[in-house]
C-alpha cells in the first residue's frame, strides 16, 4: 500500500497543477509567477517541464505571462513521437505563428525552438507560417 504521505503529496501536486492551468486562463500572473518561483516548473507531470503551461498561455491568449515564462529555463519543444513520426499537436512556435507575434516568434527561436518540428499535419512552423500569411 502507498504510504499516506505520498498520496497526500501527489494529490497537492495535481491540485497545484490544475491551479496553474486555471491562473494562466484567468490571466493571474501573480499566482503564476507565485508558483513558479515556489514550485518550479518541473512540479508535477502535466506541467511538461514548463512546455504545457506556455502553449497554454499563448492559446488562451495571455501574452504577460508567455513573457514570464519565456525568461524561465522550460522546455520548448515537444518529445518526439518516434511511433508517429511527428507531434500529436501544434508547439508553442506554431501557435505564436499563427498569432502572428513577431517578438514572441523571435523570443522562441533565440531560445531554441525546434523550427522543423511537424504538427499533427505534418506541417512545420515555416511550412505554417507561409500559408498562414
Amino acid at each position: 500500500s502507498s504510504s499516506p504521505l505520498l498520496t497526500l503529496t501527489s494529490t497537492m501536486a495535481d491540485d497545484i497543477g490544475d491551479l496553474m492551468f486555471q491562473a494562466i486562463e484567468r490571466g493571474d500572473y501573480n499566482t503564476v509567477e507565485h508558483y513558479v518561483n515556489t514550485y518550479s516548473l518541473n512540479h508535477c507531470a502535466a506541467w511538461d517541464d514548463g512546455y504545457a503551461l506556455l502553449k497554454h498561455s499563448l492559446t488562451k491568449g495571455q501574452r504577460e505571462i508567455t513573457m514570464f515564462l519565456l525568461k524561465e529555463d522550460l522546455k520548448l519543444n515537444p518529445h518526439f513521437d518516434n511511433i508517429l513520426g511527428f507531434n500529436k499537436d501544434e508547439t508553442p512556435l506554431h501557435i505564436a505563428i499563427e498569432k502572428n507575434d513577431m517578438e514572441i516568434i523571435q523570443k522562441l527561436l533565440d531560445k531554441g525552438a525546434d523550427v522543423n518540428a511537424c504538427d499533427k499535419e505534418r506541417k512545420t512552423p515555416l511550412t505554417f507560417a507561409v500559408q498562414n500569411k
